[in-house]
């Protein structure tokens, strides 16, 4: 294989076209013979990989708030407003998972998918008849 093909699968990999493991495996495979380590590491220097967003689903906004509302069915006013910055709750989630029990079975990938995927909104959505009170908790 020659230096060329070589960095063309490292400017594939740059482009995010094809995964770091799927270059190694190129790269090995077609050249296991004629490898340079120090022109592969050289090279290596020379690209920066960065991670972007994959393009949004719905209005291309990212969902950045994760909020909760309890409103009072009879009145309709609303009892309580909380907005939480989307990554300060996925961090107080994480770190509450450390010490209280009943989060650890909570699972925040869905929320984690739900935000890569730009969708906003409702997560759950509660009506409780015997207090009479509706909870809301959506992504916004």
């Amino acid at each position: 294989m020659s230096e060329i093909d070589r960095l063309k699968i490292l400017e594939r990999v740059a482009a995010g076209e094809i995964s770091a493991a799927a270059a190694a495996d190129l790269l090995q495979g077609n050249s296991a013979e004629t490898a340079e380590p120090e022109a592969l590491k050289e090279a290596e220097k020379h690209i920066v990989i960065t991670e972007e967003p994959a393009p949004l689903a719905g209005n291309g906004k990212t969902p950045t708030w994760f909020k909760v509302r309890v409103n009072d069915l009879q009145t309709g006013k609303q009892r309580v407003a909380v907005n939480i910055p989307y990554r300060m709750m996925r961090w107080g989630l994480r770190v509450g998972q450390r010490f209280a029990p009943e989060l650890r079975d909570l699972d925040a990938n869905v929320l984690d998918q739900m935000v890569a995927d730009g969708t906003p909104g409702m997560l759950v959505e509660v009506v409780d008849n015997e207090d009479n009170e509706q909870v809301q908790i959506f992504l916004e």
